[in-house]
């Protein structure tokens, strides 16, 4: 992971072994991961900044126009996650789909904060949009060959979600011997095949930095709080569902405490906050419950 922000990446030298598996995996593969650690650790700056690294290297573009190129990328919400989906399984040309692919396919996608709207409580409380999900992400090869994703655990996910077979999972964890406060050590675990043992196999951890830009740091914050307000908005049955969620819960555990339950859930600060801003009311309400 590139700990200096370089200007332009001009050499796959310049990449970790995982960004070149990302670039090396298009048309016909995919790169499917999903970062998780403590709040606060640094998965979605991971995200980022990979996605950054890959524009950068792609395109020839300075790392400016990478940030906002990257955050094109990036989905907070199932609506975004569907019209991501669908604008390129609508529109495939199956009789020529070697060709289609090459120049259609998406080469980097990040589902941001995944816990908040593909966690697995999602399922006792909106079925339908599970099954939307479950319908395009089965068919994520053919969309795009890089599909990260963020949580705050792999086992929090929807069960779809954690059985893929090719997902590997990326845990962060504090670097103490870094000399500042963004080392961190990435390391990547690739799920074993059936006939091997359980568990995982892990490759050699990576030493780097979740460091960006502050004014990129802070147009990531803002396009993520704008899609987030834009669905409550837009779709009320959203807001609902994570009282829902939290409720159903609070059933299930009735002895969990309330922080222990939005970890759990995987919300995000940014969705606490808003909910407590804008819908103060159903906020109580979820936490009164």
């Amino acid at each position: 992971m590139n700990t200096n922000n370089k200007k332009w990446i001009k050499s796959k030298e310049e990449l970790t072994k995982f960004e070149i598996a990302i670039i090396n995996a298009h048309p016909e593969q995919l790169v499917n991961a999903t970062t998780q650690g403590t709040r606060g650790i640094g998965k979605s700056m991971f995200l980022y900044k990979t996605g950054t690294h890959i524009f950068q290297f792609l395109e020839g573009i300075h790392l400016d126009d990478a940030y906002l190129r990257a955050l094109d990328h990036f989905l907070w919400t199932t609506p975004q996650i569907k019209k991501a989906v669908d604008k390129v399984l609508l529109n495939t040309d199956f009789d020529n789909i070697s060709q289609y692919d090459l120049e259609h396919k998406y080469r980097f996608l990040a589902v941001d904060d995944a816990g908040t709207h593909l966690g697995k409580y999602q399922f006792y409380v909106d079925v339908e949009t599970v099954d939307q999900m479950k319908a395009r992400l089965d068919t994520i090869r053919d969309v795009t060959s890089c599909l990260l994703m963020s949580a705050p655990a792999l086992s929090g996910l929807l069960s779809f979600l954690r059985e893929y077979p090719d997902n590997k999972t990326i845990d962060i964890t504090y670097n103490k011997d870094s000399h500042n406060d963004y080392g961190r050590i990435f390391t990547i675990r690739h799920p074993r095949k059936r006939w091997q043992k359980k568990g995982t196999r892990a490759y050699p951890p990576i030493k780097g930095s979740i460091f960006v830009d502050q004014w990129a740091y802070d147009e990531y914050k803002r396009r993520k709080r704008k899609a987030l307000i834009s669905l409550f908005q837009k779709r009320k049955g959203s807001k609902k569902d994570i009282i829902k969620m939290f409720q159903t819960l609070k059933k299930l555990k009735p002895n969990l405490k309330e922080e222990e339950i939005i970890k759990q859930l995987g919300l995000s600060d940014e969705i606490i906050s808003i909910l407590k801003k804008y819908h103060h009311k159903e906020y109580e309400e979820l936490t009164e419950s």
